[in-house]
């Protein structure tokens, strides 16, 4: 099982410090784990589905949770959320393209009338993340590139994804910034920003929701102010050269590689990744398409590392690199910065250079 509990960083206050011009927190964060589905992983479930089932099964009358994924297609996951809001969980579950099993093929009608109210479907998420407010204001939260699709026992080309677990003490800013995105997927408007950034004692977390006209990735490599020593990696299931963000992005690894940078691009080997592929290897790029242990399998990673001598970046996002899933799509990006969360970008780019093989 693909799943790593960070002991080093315990929840602590700091104190509030401005990280964001929308809005700023100070808050209690914790309990943060890493969990991967890799190559190897088979059948319903995986790391992630149990990380999903796991935190479902914790919700407790008068909690509320919140789902936005892709697709719902994994039944398991789809019984334990009418499950929750059966026992008095208030849950809001928002998808896009397919729900497995439809609410016509619930039984009884109590379970049937349960999945009418909490599935809704809209034409816009991409998310892959989760979100529980208990009623004491923690919010436990996954945030990762993870669909909940159905996948099978003896799937030939499983899914490789990385998902961040943590706990936010006070974390009522947090829901409402993730429950504010529900009212955007159904053209209602919105009260809460689009960013949100909380300082804690292991450096920035910062939260953005696409649509947005702002490039996380290019903000990440923007941050990175030297180059000796510097580690640089992206992983994609999807990327794009285009001008508004994938290409400025490429242009900006050209620069960071002149100045002394290691960049190292993973991509999933499917035909479109070419473009993105090409322009890399013209801007002298060192770029590759995953290859895989155990055999075949597909690379669906949102994921970028950086590692200097002072701090490391990690983004985490449902997003893959491309115009379209940043300015048009909805989807969810995760950055965090600083020397604390070192343990999980340890974790991170030991399993991406799993997949960095000639």
């Amino acid at each position: 099982m693909m799943t790593y509990l960070i002991g080093q960083l315990p929840p602590e206050l700091s104190p509030l410090i401005p990280v964001s011009e929308e809005m700023t927190a100070h808050t209690l964060v914790g309990g943060f784990e890493v969990h991967i589905d890799q190559d190897g992983h088979r059948g319903i479930t995986t790391p992630i589905a149990r990380l999903y089932l796991r935190e479902i099964a914790r919700a407790r009358v008068g909690d509320k949770l919140i789902i936005l994924q892709k697709s719902l297609t994994q039944p398991q996951i789809n019984h334990a959320l009418v499950d929750a809001a059966l026992w008095g969980v208030e849950v809001i579950a928002v998808y896009r393209d397919k729900l497995n099993p439809e609410c016509l093929a619930v039984v009884p009608s109590a379970l049937q009338a349960a999945c009418y109210k909490i599935f809704r479907k809209s034409p816009h998420p991409h998310h892959k993340s989760m979100m529980l407010l208990q009623r004491d204001g923690t919010v436990r939260a996954i945030i990762g590139s993870y669909n909940t699709r159905r996948q099978k026992a003896g799937e030939r080309q499983p899914r490789t994804h990385t998902a961040l677990f943590f706990t936010m003490q006070r974390g009522r800013d947090l829901f409402a910034f993730y429950q504010a995105e529900v009212d955007r997927l159904f053209g209602r408007p919105a009260s809460s920003p689009k960013t949100l950034a909380f300082n804690t004692r292991f450096g920035i977390m910062k939260f953005v929701m696409h649509p947005n006209r702002t490039s996380p990735v290019l903000e990440l490599l923007n941050n990175v102010s030297t180059c000796p020593n510097t580690a640089i990696w992206l992983s994609y299931y999807n990327a794009l050269p285009d001008s508004h963000i994938g290409l400025p992005v490429f242009i900006k690894l050209n620069d960071l590689c002149r100045r002394g940078c290691r960049v190292r691009i993973l991509l999933d080997a499917n035909d479109e990744n070419r473009a993105a592929y090409e322009k890399a290897r013209q801007l002298h790029l060192d770029i590759r398409w995953a290859k895989f242990p155990s055999g075949s399998a597909m690379l669906g990673h949102k994921l970028v590392l950086a590692r200097t001598l002072d701090e490391v970046h990690i983004m985490q996002s449902s997003a893959n690199l491309s115009a379209s899933q940043h300015l048009h799509k909805h989807n969810l990006t995760l950055y965090l910065r600083g020397q604390g969360f070192h343990p999980i970008y340890q974790i991170l780019e030991k399993e991406i250079s799993r997949y960095w093989r000639r």
